[in-house]
Formats: C-alpha cells, structure tokens, sequence
C-alpha cells in the first residue's frame, strides 16, 4: 500500500477488508475492487447505486494467464479516442489559416509536418503543443 500511495501524495488511498457496501463506497470518489471474493451480482448492483452517486467503478481481476479490467466513470465520461491507436507525435513546421472568401465560417487551418510526414488529425482531433 505505502508503494501505492507513493504514486500520489494528493490522492487518499486506502486498503479496506471490513464489510463492503454503500456506507463504505460512499466516502469515495472512486472505489477499485481487486480479486473480490464475492458475487458479481452484488458488485453489478453496487456499481449501479454508485453510478447514481457519482462514483467511479473499477473492477479488475487476475486469473493466471488472463484476466480483466472493467470501468464505469459514469455517463458524463467522455473518451477523446476514436480508434484506439497510440497518440501520434510530430512536428510541426508551419500552421497557416486558409479563408474562404465566399464564406468565413468555411475557413480552415493547414498543418503542415516537418519530413514530409502525413498527419492523422481530423477536423474533430484534440491537439496538444509542447516544446514551442
């Protein structure tokens, strides 16, 4: 556990291995099951109330060569990846504003990539600049 915490001083962390339920779950932001000896109804109906309250769920197990992770952060999570493929990184040698004359709101921006590389940013795409 002091590993753990040692992951992040701000972040309270605690081992519990009392009676789980709602009174206990509700102290918390986020509530991780790990290898729980118990009924998966019982944690399919915890998550539910959880959801309700605003608390993650994370549930993960390991079973020798196997095993899972499941989340619930709840409907309000929102998940900027739309393909699942690693984070791209490249450099960016010149971004110009193309204006449409006939109509603004059609305006875009050019990106242009050092080394010729092609760029897999979308018009939707989340972008991040570092190291300017």
């Amino acid at each position: 556990m002091e590993r753990l915490r040692e992951l992040n001083n701000y972040v309270k962390v605690d081992l519990v291995t009392s009676e789980l339920g709602m009174d206990l779950f509700s102290k918390y932001q986020v509530v991780v099951f790990t290898e729980v000896p118990t009924n998966i109804n019982d944690i399919v109906s915890w998550n539910s109330q959880m959801r309700e309250k605003k608390i993650a769920t994370i549930l993960t197990q390991s079973m020798g060569l196997y095993g899972y992770v499941f989340c619930d952060f709840g409907p309000d999570f929102k998940i900027h990846d739309p393909d699942g493929e690693r984070t791209n990184n490249f450099i960016v040698s010149e971004i110009e504003k193309e204006i449409n004359a006939e109509d603004a709101s059609k305006s875009h921006i050019v990106v242009f990539c050092h080394e010729d590389k092609r760029h897999t940013f979308s018009d939707d795409s989340y972008v991040s600049f570092r190291e300017i």
